[in-house]
């Protein structure tokens, strides 16, 4: 009985630090997304003289 709770447990914890690694991944991934978003958005809005502030 003790074998399979440690068996259980092990693989309860493999699969926790797996799931963990690709969420990590996936949010440095989306950071990036944000980051050249956030500049694309600067460089159109600098190209078309547009001001977040500016209300039309």
């Amino acid at each position: 009985m003790l074998v399979t709770v440690i068996i259980v447990s092990s693989i309860w914890l493999v699969l926790g630090i797996r799931q963990f690694a690709m969420l990590k991944s996936w949010n440095s991934r989306y950071s990036n997304y944000i980051k050249k978003k956030e500049k694309l958005d600067e460089k159109i809005s600098a190209s078309f003289d547009l001001d977040e502030d500016q209300e039309t």
